[in-house]
């Protein structure tokens, strides 16, 4: 039996673990929807909702101490007025935070919304929205 056989038996029998970073041990979250957060096309002068979840998957408590939009096209989206910071989660809960799409010319935009817990790695999520032209009062973009 080779050192490294003799040693990778000790490592799996000899009551050693190893740390998984995706393990659900301590305070730990994820965003929820995964990948871009995107909004409809929506006209220019309107605005659109759309929902990003923070859901607690840790074993203890979480606590969210900001949130912020950043980039250079950050000002076209925009979080709820009362967001109350900080947000503090129970394993499996989940909070909602509704931000706002709202163009003031056609094109597309696109920001981060960053989150930061009170330890733990910062998560962010890029947002992104297309805008066509002010419809005069329609809600909708044409086809």
């Amino acid at each position: 039996m080779s050192i490294f056989s003799l040693l990778f038996q000790c490592l799996l029998g000899c009551g050693l673990e190893t740390y998984n970073q995706d393990s659900a041990v301590g305070a730990r979250f994820e965003l929820i929807p995964e990948g871009e957060l995107s909004f409809e096309r929506v006209p220019a002068n309107k605005a659109s909702t759309a929902i990003l979840t923070v859901l607690s998957t840790g074993d203890e408590r979480m606590v969210i101490d900001a949130v912020v939009l950043s980039g250079p096209q950050a000002d076209r989206f925009v979080l709820p007025d009362e967001l109350p910071l900080p947000i503090s989660l129970a394993p499996g809960t989940d909070f909602p935070i509704n931000i706002s799409f709202q163009p003031t010319a056609q094109g597309q935009f696109s920001a981060l919304v960053e989150v930061t817990p009170r330890s733990g790695p910062v998560l962010n999520r890029r947002i992104v929205g297309q805008a066509c032209e002010d419809q005069g009062g329609s809600n909708l973009c044409p086809p």
